[in-house]
């Protein structure tokens, strides 16, 4: 069942999105009204489709042409869809995500492809959001459930976004207090 208020605010904000890149979306939405909200959120989740790149979907990195949008942002893209996909109960795009999702991780669980040191321009920070899209993906379709069995993977959801977490606690050390580098270089 959609939670009104969680879905409202997604909305809005990709509502935001569309109208700050498409003027003509900028039309008047109430929010309060769960029908209206909806539909706002079924427009703006096809329209983060549109400029999907299926070259990189099939044989690069399950992300959006990097001309249009960065690499991160393309997580943030698909845990929205993810979220809206939660929120609506409309699963209308769960192949397209999943398997982005297995594409972007080569199906080895890891968005950095086994680097270890400096990763050319995957930062900790760029990782992150993409382990927020995994554990998205982990409480939407279970746990264990793997990423996309249609494309053969065999890591769940869950793994991905543990194994991510794990990979930038590499960067941690103690000084200034401690924390995480934001660059891995």
């Amino acid at each position: 069942m959609p939670r009104p208020h969680v879905l409202a605010a997604a909305a809005a904000a990709a509502a935001g999105i569309v109208a700050a890149t498409v003027p003509a979306a900028a039309a008047s939405v109430n929010f309060t009204d769960q029908t209206a909200t909806l539909k706002v959120a079924d427009g703006v989740a096809s329209w983060m489709t549109y400029y999907f790149s299926y070259y990189d979907w099939t044989g690069e990195n399950g992300a959006w042409d990097q001309s249009i949008l960065q690499w991160h942002e393309s997580a943030m893209y698909f845990n929205s869809i993810l979220q809206y996909m939660d929120y609506s109960g409309n699963y209308g795009m769960v192949d397209f995500v999943s398997k982005s999702m297995y594409y972007a991780t080569k199906d080895n669980g890891d968005f950095l492809f086994g680097c270890t040191g400096s990763c050319g321009g995957r930062w900790n920070d760029d990782i992150g959001w993409w382990a927020l899209a995994a554990q998205s993906g982990s409480e939407l379709f279970g746990s264990n459930t793997v990423i996309s069995s249609t494309a053969g993977s065999s890591r769940a959801w869950s793994y991905v976004a543990n194994f991510t977490l794990y990979q930038m606690l590499q960067n941690e050390d103690s000084l200034c207090g401690g924390g995480v580098y934001w660059s891995r270089d």
